[in-house]
């Protein structure tokens, strides 16, 4: 699933949740679902440069992302928060 598709997903949840004719227990699971979805479209993550040394911060979550200087060796994902990271 791709980013678009990702997005389509969501605003349909969004278009139900609005309905307001769900039970609070779907709700609830919608929205979890919403989140989900989130952490799954890619983002880059912010290089800084400290005192000589890179720094990769997560844009969702502001944890710090492990930095190598080949972007094969980064992860794919943050390990505070689980949002999908892309380096390229």
């Amino acid at each position: 699933m791709d980013a678009e598709e990702i997005r389509n997903v969501i605003n349909r949840i969004g278009f139900i949740r609005a309905s307001k004719s769900w039970p609070k227990d779907s709700s609830d699971a919608l929205e979890a679902a919403e989140r989900i979805l989130e952490k799954q479209i890619p983002v880059r993550p912010k290089i800084i440069n400290k005192w000589g040394n890179k720094y990769c911060i997560c844009p969702d979550c502001g944890g710090s992302v492990p930095f190598d200087s080949l972007p094969f060796n980064n992860p794919n994902y943050c390990e505070h928060c689980g949002k999908k990271l892309i380096w390229r």
